[in-house]
């Protein structure tokens, strides 16, 4: 939620800061080409220390970050520029860690039953962030209050990753032929029968 919310309002934030046009476009093309880098730093990051390290901290520091940097200096180019490199890391990694905490759970065989679910719920969480990032940003302080109240979401965040229990709950490979076998037998039974 706080990727997506600091995402989908970086052109109105940097706008109210002053910026111009020109250069908040120049440097969200520039910085692109960085998230799609940080998405695959990300699922190395995944593969090799575990989906809630790399939802700990790929996404959820970064955002902490992004976001204070953009409260306590929402002035200066080259810290807008940090903070956009670091929003739109958040954002790419984010994206696929949700996908990855789906498949470590549920495994292979019973992701497309836990993803449905997933998906909506996630689909709802970044659908409110703009909004709720837009009306905080109504608040005295503008978008920096914003930005500080999304860095506190993040350590909420963190605490439920952290809390979370990962251990996989999905059909095995084992499990999964075995219920084929009990299909089969099953099958051969009813048709023998019949």
């Amino acid at each position: 939620m706080v990727a997506q919310g600091i995402n989908t309002q970086i052109f109105p934030a940097m706008l109210s800061y002053g910026f111009e046009r020109d250069f908040i476009s120049l440097f969200l093309v520039i910085t692109a080409p960085i998230g799609f880098l940080w998405s695959w730093i990300g699922g190395i990051w995944d593969n090799k220390f575990g989906t809630k390290s790399a939802s700990i901290w790929a996404v959820n520091v970064t955002c902490i970050v992004g976001a204070l940097l953009w409260a306590f200096f929402p002035n200066s180019k080259v810290i807008a520029a940090i903070g956009i490199c670091i929003a739109i890391n958040s954002c790419a990694a984010g994206n696929n860690m949700t996908m990855s905490v789906t498949t470590s759970r549920w495994g292979r065989y019973d992701f497309v039953n836990a993803w449905t679910v997933i998906y909506f719920i996630s689909g709802i969480i970044k659908g409110a962030a703009s909004l709720v990032m837009s009306k905080l940003a109504d608040l005295p302080g503008g978008y920096s209050t914003s930005y500080l109240f999304f860095a506190g979401f993040s350590v909420l965040s963190i605490i439920f990753i952290v809390l979370t229990k990962t251990n996989f709950v999905g059909r095995s490979d084992k499990q999964l032929m075995e219920d084929a076998q009990k299909a089969n037998i099953k099958a051969a039974a009813n048709s023998a029968r019949n």
